[in-house]
């Protein structure tokens, strides 16, 4: 990449940020390519030649920020050093930070309303989340954290229960007193059901 190359580049950063900042507390439809221009400090040209409309500008924006935190998540659970206990704490509670950036309605209306934005989700979930997550499965079956009668289908419904209530639990913990503690006991809770562990 040659000095232009960075340049451009760095701009184009600087203008996605620029809209993901807006993006949180502002609803899409009501975005200005004025708002951008000011928050990013370029001209409204720079904004159309490198992304051509407003629409275009925020999917490439939040198809940035998705795949940034698919890699981050994938850096994780692909860390040998971490056990299935850990990465399941890492799934459920990066997702909680997730949502300090955008609720889930807000998820929705970026994301499943917009063909192109739900194609890329689709996409980047079956040919990368999944394989991803059928290896945490396995990691957690060699460490018998899994009962081995358990399809891997079950596991992640089971997951997915505590994963979709993500934005319930951002609330929860808020009053639980200690974040620490919270997360410590829903792990128990992950694991072992109500009973906790024996």
């Amino acid at each position: 990449m040659n000095g232009f190359e960075r340049r451009t580049a760095k701009i184009k950063q600087r203008i996605k940020q620029a809209t993901l900042e807006l993006l949180m507390d502002m609803d899409p439809r009501t975005l200005r390519i004025a708002d951008v221009v000011a928050r990013a400090n370029v001209s409204q040209v720079t904004i159309y030649n490198h992304f051509g409309s407003k629409e275009k500008l925020i999917r490439e924006s939040v198809q940035s920020w998705y795949i940034e935190i698919l890699e981050a998540t994938r850096a994780y659970l692909q860390d040998d050093t971490k056990s299935f206990q850990d990465k399941v704490a890492f799934i459920i509670f990066n997702k909680k930070t997730t949502l300090h950036q955008f609720s889930i309605s807000k998820l929705d209306t970026l994301i499943w309303q917009d063909d192109e934005m739900k194609n890329f989700v689709e996409e980047i979930y079956h040919n990368q989340a999944l394989p991803l997550t059928l290896e945490l499965i396995e990691q957690g079956r060699k460490e018998g954290a899994i009962h081995h009668n358990f399809p891997s289908s079950l596991i992640m419904f089971y997951l997915n229960l505590f994963m979709e209530k993500a934005e319930a639990l951002t609330d929860y913990a808020k009053n639980y007193g200690d974040e620490d503690a919270f997360i410590e006991d829903m792990m128990q809770l992950f694991f072992y059901g109500v009973a906790g562990k024996s």
